[in-house]
């Protein structure tokens, strides 16, 4: 696996390629976010969601797991994070819709979900499977061939199952 670190220069502009920013509504989940991450700890993959009952990020490290979760009524309080090691991670089931997808991993713990991802669920979950013994057998795909979407990143109609955008090539 590879990826980036906090030090490396493009580790902002990448993690916002994402969804993860340090914006208005999202400033005290991106700092808990940092907090959390170690100076040399490799991010490999992440992705925007809701966790619970406001916004969310997944980020995989070459070791774990983190969610970080921000209830939307509630941006005066903390963040909650959870982090799980990648071989505690039994299943990881994507459920791809017509505008957004949900990510489900299935934990020595329980089960931990992440709602209304609209882009980089299909790029999180195989990376996911690739770095973990994930049970891969029960994806379930919910998607209409004929379905579009808009690109999260040029606005162009691209169709639902893309995992790339024709127009300005980047992965959803």
């Amino acid at each position: 696996m590879h990826g980036l670190t906090r030090n490396d220069d493009d580790f902002d502009r990448w993690l916002a390629g994402r969804g993860i920013k340090n914006g208005l509504t999202s400033r005290r989940p991106f700092r808990t976010l940092m907090a959390e991450l170690g100076d040399t700890e490799v991010v490999v993959e992440a992705a925007k969601g809701k966790i619970g009952n406001g916004l969310g990020y997944i980020v995989m490290t070459e070791t774990r797991v983190i969610l970080v979760g921000q209830a939307v009524r509630a941006l005066v309080s903390e963040s909650t994070v959870e982090s799980f090691d990648l071989d505690l991670i039994s299943a990881v089931v994507l459920d791809e819709g017509t505008f957004q997808s949900t990510l489900t991993l299935t934990t020595s713990s329980g089960e931990v979900t992440v709602d209304n991802m609209i882009s980089g669920a299909a790029r999180m979950a195989a990376t996911l499977r690739h770095a973990t013994a994930a049970e891969t057998n029960d994806i379930r795909v919910d998607v209409d061939p004929e379905a579009e979407k808009r690109c999260p990143y040029c606005a162009e109609v691209i169709k639902a199952a893309a995992v790339k955008c024709r127009f300005c090539g980047e992965f959803l």
